[in-house]
């Protein structure tokens, strides 16, 4: 069973500058967004180089036209934190309390296949 925790750091990175100012030019803050979610992606890579799920790996779910992100903030007791990019979309807080380690290992797994099917194309 998961919870949710709010803190007002996601990894590295402050919760506010995930927030976009749309009065702002909205190309750049939306460049500026993705710069951050990149930081983010690359502490989950490693877990992928490492071969297991750990914290700092994203899960994502899909909802509407787009995805629900969660960083893995503790395997024991399953906690994770919702990250507000882009959309900002979340899964149903019943779902979320009812996800386990394994559904995460899941995802984990049919992305690790892509992972290293891609880098040893590289390799290749």
């Amino acid at each position: 069973m998961a919870k949710e925790v709010a803190k007002k750091m996601i990894g590295s990175i402050p919760r506010k500058d995930f927030e976009v100012d749309y009065d702002k030019d909205i190309d750049a803050e939306l460049k500026r967004t993705d710069k951050l979610m990149r930081r983010l992606s690359q502490e989950a890579d490693r877990c992928l180089e490492n071969g297991k799920v750990d914290v700092g790996w994203i899960y994502s779910y899909g909802v509407a036209d787009g995805q629900a992100l969660y960083r893995v903030e503790s395997l024991k007791p399953l906690t994770l934190q919702h990250i507000p990019y882009s959309d900002g979309y979340r899964i149903a807080a019943a779902h979320l309390r009812g996800l386990t380690l394994k559904d995460i290992e899941k995802q984990f797994n049919f992305e690790k296949v892509w992972h290293d099917t891609k880098h040893k194309k590289k390799g290749a």
